[in-house]
This record gives structure tokens, C-alpha cells and sequence, in this order.
């Protein structure tokens, strides 16, 4: 094939992966809006166009991105079959995590990803905890704009540790190793600089369930935070924390501070979240600045002994 055809076609595929996040968006909408049966009908179309994307992919790296959507509607409509309204809440995170992180950890598997390279180490920890405060404050901020019904109406000790494991491993650890790990190992050598606008975009809409433009925002903007913060710790961890303290905050504190029983420990509660908060924005500007000294080493170089006026010069 001629050099200038080939270079077509690989812009044209690219066109093709952004055109699958888009249909993957509409096929939730369609889902949301229509209903059950219309909503598995998109995913159905979806599937197909990832697959034919993947097949026709100029290259190793567009066709295992390709892959990789693949497996989002043929995992979302094999959730669609499963009987959530049979469990609690905290229950339909294990049964529709569980298939997600298999899946991915097959995927990781299959293109050889190791396990440093997909950010289960511990390092750096100490920044990694520090990252991890942020995603109280954040709960706080947010939950105004979804008011969401609390996860568990009388929770007992047995209940709130059962589902502070299931967002742990089934919230935070699946979402984050599919979406800032793997999206992101597999989606750069493909699109470059636009990957993590291209995960983001991604992650936000599957989302669109939620509804508010404004909680969209937040969390595109959150999802490129934790691309830079995965991507430049090389470590999940400070990033799964986050995500399971956003995901506690939102479903388990806020709403049971909401009740007029607990009113009285509101004040303590936000002076907490604005602490951790606090201490998560100093570790997130502490990884900046190391991040910038990478890449502008002469900066932040200090001078010679004479230039910084020694008694010597």
C-alpha cells in the first residue's frame, strides 16, 4: 500500500476511535432516556463498530486501543442482564465490578502489561495518601449538585464495612485501573498528546447518567487530574483512594450527615474534609513541581557558588 494511503488511513482510523466514544455516549443516553431494550439495541451497534475498528486498525497499538473498546459495550450489556434490584446498593458494585476488573486484568494480560507498568506499586506512599485526602473535600463539594439517597438507611458496622471494601476494590480500583492505567498505556502511543483528553471524554460519558452539565464538568476536569497524577506517580494508588473517598463521601457521609440526628457533627465533619483536602492540593502541587523540574531542569538548577554572591566571587 502506498505511503500516502497509509497515512490516510491511520487519520481516518482515529476518526473512527473518537466516532466509537461518541456512539458508546449515545448508546448510554439512548439507555437512560429510552429504556432497557432500545438502550441493549445501541450497545449491540456499538459493539459491532468497535469490532470492525479493531479489525481494520493500520497498526498494533490503534488495534489494541480498539480492543479495549471493545470490551466497554460488551461488558455493559452483560450488566444489563444481571439482577441488581435484588441486592443493596453496595451489592451491584461487586456484581458489575467483578466481570469489569476480570476483564480488564485478562486485557493486561494479553498485551503483556506488567504490574509496575500499570501502577500497582507503593511508590512514593507517602504522596499517594496525601492525594488521597483530596477526594473528601471533593465529596462535599459535589454532593449539593447530586443529593444522592444515602447507600445503606440504618447502617450498622458489618454493613459500612462491606461497603466501604466494595467501593474500595469495585469502585475505586476497577474504574481507575481500566480508565487512568490501561486507557492510558494503551490510548497514548495511538493518539499522542489527545489521549487523556480522549479518556477523559471517555469516562465522562459513561457518566451522563447523573445529569447535571455542571457534575460533568467536575468530573472531566477530576478525570485529567488523575491522568497526571497516575500518569506521573506511576502508582494507582494515591488515584483508587481518591476515587474511594469521593465514592464514601458522596454515597455513605454526606447523606448521613444530611439526617437532623447528625447535624450536630456537620461543623467537625467539614473542618475534616477541608484539612484532608488541604493536605491533598499541597501533595498534588508538590507532584507538579516535580514534574516541572523534569522538564525544565535549567530552572530549577541552583546557580554556581560565585553567581549567587559568595564572598569568594
Amino acid at each position: 500500500m502506498p505511503r500516502w494511503l497509509t497515512d490516510i488511513w491511520r487519520w481516518v482510523h482515529l476518526l473512527l476511535l473518537w466516532g466509537s466514544v461518541v456512539a458508546l455516549i449515545a448508546a448510554e443516553l439512548i439507555l437512560l432516556q429510552i429504556g432497557l431494550v432500545a438502550g441493549g439495541g445501541a450497545y449491540m451497534g456499538v459493539l459491532f463498530i468497535t469490532l470492525l475498528v479493531s479489525v481494520t486498525a493500520p497498526n498494533d497499538a490503534a488495534a489494541r486501543l480498539a480492543q479495549l473498546l471493545t470490551l466497554l459495550p460488551a461488558l455493559r450489556i452483560m450488566t444489563l442482564t444481571l439482577p441488581l434490584t435484588l441486592l443493596p446498593q453496595y451489592g451491584w458494585y461487586i456484581l458489575t465490578g467483578l466481570p469489569v476488573l476480570l476483564a480488564t486484568l485478562l486485557f493486561v494480560r494479553r498485551v503483556g502489561l506488567r504490574r509496575q507498568q500499570i501502577g500497582l506499586t507503593l511508590r512514593g506512599w507517602w504522596l499517594q495518601f496525601g492525594l488521597a485526602g483530596s477526594g473528601i473535600g471533593l465529596g462535599v463539594v459535589i454532593y449539593p449538585l447530586l443529593n444522592l439517597p444515602p447507600m445503606l438507611d440504618s447502617p450498622t458496622l458489618r454493613q459500612i464495612i462491606v461497603a466501604s471494601v466494595s467501593l474500595l476494590v469495585f469502585n475505586g480500583l476497577v474504574e481507575e485501573l481500566l480508565f487512568r492505567s490501561v486507557v492510558r498505556l494503551v490510548a497514548s502511543p495511538t493518539l499522542g498528546l489527545a489521549a487523556p483528553v480522549f479518556g477523559a471524554v471517555l469516562y465522562t460519558g459513561l457518566s451522563v447518567g447523573y445529569g447535571s452539565p455542571i457534575y460533568l464538568l467536575i468530573v472531566f476536569l477530576l478525570s485529567l487530574v488523575l491522568w497526571f497524577i497516575v500518569g506521573q506517580s506511576h502508582s494507582l494508588i494515591g488515584a483508587v483512594l481518591l476515587h474511594t473517598n469521593l465514592s464514601l463521601t458522596l454515597l455513605l457521609v454526606m447523606p448521613t450527615l444530611a439526617g437532623p440526628a447528625y447535624s450536630a457533627y456537620r461543623p467537625l465533619a467539614y473542618a475534616g474534609a477541608g484539612v484532608t483536602s488541604a493536605i491533598g492540593i499541597i501533595a498534588l502541587l508538590w507532584l507538579i513541581w516535580m514534574r516541572a523540574s523534569l522538564l525544565f531542569p535549567a530552572a530549577y538548577r541552583r546557580p554556581p557558588l560565585r553567581q549567587r554572591g559568595s564572598p569568594l566571587s
